[in-house]
């Protein structure tokens, strides 16, 4: 088993999804640029609102592709940055 994906999730993934695995798979990928652009936007702007925003949405969609280290990462960069809005 791989740290940075789950084969099984993949499997799931594929055999519900059938004929439509690819379109899911592209739009993960279009929502994951979208997101991973607007925390890097928010980064720069220090708002820890914006950036929690974008990556809770990265951090499960991620895991639902069996993209573990992605999740990993989104889940501490939410993490982070919700120590930020509560300071």
């Amino acid at each position: 088993m791989s740290d940075e994906f789950d084969e099984e999730s993949i499997t799931v993934i594929k055999t519900l999804m059938k004929d439509n695995f690819r379109q899911v798979t592209e739009n993960f990928i279009k929502n994951a640029k979208s997101y991973m652009a607007e925390i890097q936007k928010a980064a720069e702007e220090h708002d820890s609102q914006k950036i929690s925003k974008n990556a809770h949405p990265l951090k499960s969609s991620s895991g639902m592709m069996g993209l573990r280290k992605v999740s990993a990462i989104s889940e501490n960069i939410e993490a982070t940055s919700n120590e930020g809005i509560s300071d």
